[in-house]
């Protein structure tokens, strides 16, 4: 069984308010839902910052259009698509640009929470042994000036007495089991995004939201969907994604069947929680 996420969202969207900043929710949440654009606020101040994000929008999804139809495939990916459609497929593209972006900083910060999971109690350790090796000494130097004449000795000692003050104030580090807690955070909150079918795989997540874009609002078949959202992937994220195998047509009786074995594996996948 497919679940349709577009009517999934549709219906999680149903109650969810009117958005008072271009920030508060996806470019696609905009175009295919416009009551939940912000209002033109009647400060003049706040209705700059209204027009700004609104233009920001319209351009950005302009541009998109654009460079989709300019496309050696934009014809097909764009065929018989409504001007709303082709809004929504631009803005769905926006957004799915800005997670690729989004999740190689998220895969990033990741990796390096792992690893500082894995050093920190050794590394520790070490530091703490390093430290105590310097204490001692600037305790001795301290203690050896007492015994010298205070034209020998004070700079030394006010030396070592400030080093011994630093060491009092050295910023405490995290624990490894501190390391491991944000580490499981960081993976929760990868987790827990709405928009997103596979919030820590964008790639799929993209197959799947272009996928019943075409298939629920276009209306298209099972298999041209496949083969447009192959399409526009190739279009908009040949930078983050290797083309996928799109069958076009029969060759013969027994051949494959029309579409994107890899998109129909993505869709599925998909199972939307709660």
């Amino acid at each position: 069984m497919f679940f349709n996420w577009l009517a999934h969202l549709d219906s999680h969207a149903l109650p969810l308010p009117q958005a008072s900043s271009w920030l508060d929710y996806p470019y696609f949440m905009f175009a295919r839902y416009p009551r939940l654009q912000p209002e033109i606020p009647e400060q003049k101040s706040a209705r700059s910052n209204n027009e700004i994000g609104r233009n920001s929008f319209q351009k950005l999804l302009s541009d998109q259009e654009s460079q989709i139809a300019g496309h050696e495939n934009g014809a097909q990916i764009l065929q018989g698509m409504t001007p709303e459609q082709r809004q929504q497929l631009s803005a769905l593209v926006v957004d799915c640009l800005a997670e690729f972006k989004k999740h190689r900083a998220r895969a990033e910060h990741g990796k390096h929470l792992t690893r500082l999971t894995k050093e920190a109690s050794r590394r520790q350790r070490r530091l703490d042994k390093l430290v105590g090796r310097v204490r001692t000494a600037l305790e001795q130097l301290h203690s050896y000036t007492q015994d010298l004449d205070p034209w020998l000795g004070r700079s030394h000692s006010k030396f070592a007495l400030r080093g011994l003050m630093a060491i009092g104030n050295l910023r405490h580090y995290q624990s490894a089991e501190e390391w491991e807690k944000d580490r499981q955070n960081h993976l929760h909150f990868a987790e827990i995004a709405e928009f997103s079918p596979f919030p820590d795989d964008p790639t799929s997540s993209a197959m799947v939201q272009l996928y019943w874009l075409f298939r629920h609002e276009c209306h298209l078949s099972a298999n041209e969907a496949q083969i447009r959202t192959a399409r526009s992937r190739d279009a908009c994220f040949a930078k983050w994604n290797k083309s996928i195998a799109i069958v076009e047509k029969h060759t013969t009786f027994d051949s494959e069947s029309r579409g994107a074995s890899a998109v129909a594996q993505a869709v599925r996948r998909y199972r939307p929680k709660g």
